[in-house]
């Protein structure tokens, strides 16, 4: 399984992404044929299918495909948690409501999702958060503001088996999976029935595949028509916006460019999304706004390993010397140089096909505008449904010309450039600090595991 999964991290084209994607279908179609074992498939496999989700198409059979060999070829991962069989919640009691997560802490997932965690009505739910792995609240600020929230903290062991008994122990009532799929325990755990009501949600915006995952969380602003195509859960989509975000300050001071090493008489238009977000199809955008501007410096931010800043800029001189003359790729930052970066930029890149979510959240909290194109897909979706939230449908380009074409404006033409960012600014209230999420899950876990009693 693991050599059927294995992807590329960067893709050198559209047409190798066609070839992993038909190598991996294949692969499939083999093992489907074959019969094999696997007691601890958290263990023997070690891996998720997470980059599949970077190839920009609808993964929906291809995960639930992957998920019906893992039940196959271990049906111990149909696991039911007595608790479950028959389920009848007690009389007056809260409903105990569990969060599944390794990234709880400082961490892109930490960040979007503690505001909902933090907001929930604790009379009527009592809090638990699964931390799978050590404990680090004495150095995560996050992780221990996170614990001080919630009824229930526990750090819950890497291995499968053991996190798998911990949960079932608890007896929830919801399980929420912020993030199946970025990592191999909690993906392999969300096959068990360790709740009456098993949700996943966007924290990684893909379809898992999983039979017993119900419900899949999103926001109508946030996909496509015919979005149910996409999932194999029930989709659940909520009016309103999809985060209790709380926004990162900003320190009142700046550094230079010249701390950076940036000519200070250059337009800069910085893209800060991890390199594997960056599809082959970005590349001719970027070098039509390098074409477009002759003051552009593009700057990326360099990956988790090394490799992957190397494989990029490999793509990019086989594309256009342009791009290897006027971009650049930095070391990886610390959070306040980060933010220093962020807030010299003219411009912020999103990235096609697979957009940002926290790093397009702390750009808007920058004053910065961030050029987006929408794409087919929720993971191509959520910068442009921030856009509608703000009510500036006018800054969300319908092609990658227009993308370019916008781009350009706003880092050559600095009244046009000021001017939209206070029309951000002015609706920070509306993406900020707001609980409309909050309400929305309550209501929902409230009707999902009323449903559930009268299914189980």
């Amino acid at each position: 399984m693991v050599d059927t999964l294995a992807l590329p991290v960067v893709y050198n084209s559209a047409e190798e992404i066609a070839t992993a994607r038909e190598r991996l279908t294949s692969k499939l179609a083999e093992m489907e044929n074959q019969t094999w074992k696997i007691v601890d498939p958290a263990t023997t496999v070690g891996q998720t299918n997470f980059f599949l989700a970077y190839q920009g198409a609808n993964d929906k059979d291809i995960q639930s495909r992957v998920a019906a060999l893992y039940l196959k070829s271990c049906p111990d991962l149909a696991f039911v948690a007595d608790h479950c069989r028959p389920y009848k919640r007690g009389v007056g009691r809260r409903i105990k409501l569990g969060f599944v997560s390794a990234f709880l802490g400082k961490h892109t997932i930490g960040k979007l999702f503690q505001g909902l965690i933090n907001g929930l009505d604790r009379n009527q739910f009592e809090i638990i958060v699964f931390h799978l792995g050590p404990d680090r609240r004495l150095e995560d600020k996050y992780l221990a503001s996170l614990s001080d929230h919630v009824d229930h903290f526990l750090c819950v062991s890497s291995r499968y088996l053991q996190a798998r008994m911990t949960i079932s122990e608890m007896e929830p009532d919801i399980i929420y999976y912020t993030d199946i799929g970025m990592e191999p325990v909690s993906y392999f755990l969300a096959f068990n029935r360790l709740a009456p009501v098993q949700c996943a949600c966007w924290g990684h915006p893909v379809t898992t595949g999983i039979p017993n995952v119900d419900y899949f969380i999103s926001w109508q602003i946030h996909e496509p028509k015919a979005a149910s195509q996409h999932y194999s859960e029930e989709l659940i989509l909520f009016s309103g916006f999809c985060t209790n975000y709380h926004p990162p300050s900003f320190a009142s001071s700046i550094k230079g460019r010249e701390a950076f090493g940036f000519n200070p008489d250059v337009n800069l238009y910085v893209c800060p999304q991890s390199l594997f977000k960056f599809h082959p199809m970005f590349d001719d955008m970027l070098v039509d706004i390098l074409r477009q501007d002759k003051k552009a410096e593009i700057i990326l931010l360099d990956g988790q390993q090394s490799n992957w800043g190397r494989l990029l800029k490999n793509r990019f001189s086989r594309s256009s010397v342009e791009l290897t003359k006027r971009l650049s790729i930095l070391p990886r930052l610390s959070s306040n140089d980060y933010f220093h970066l962020i807030k010299l930029a003219d411009v912020i890149l999103d990235t096609p096909v697979f957009c940002g979510g926290n790093t397009s959240f702390e750009a808007l909290a920058a004053g910065k505008v961030v050029v987006t194109l929408p794409g087919q897909y929720m993971r191509g979706l959520f910068t442009s449904g921030i856009y509608i939230q703000l009510g500036l449908e006018d800054l969300i380009p319908n092609t990658p010309a227009g993308y370019v074409e916008l781009a350009v404006l706003l880092a050559t033409n600095a009244k046009e450039r000021i001017k939209q960012e206070k029309r951000i600014k002015a609706r920070w209230t509306l993406i900020f600090n707001n609980k409309e999420t909050v309400f929305s899950h309550e209501e929902f876990f409230s009707e999902a595991l009323a449903a559930a009693e009268t299914k189980i």
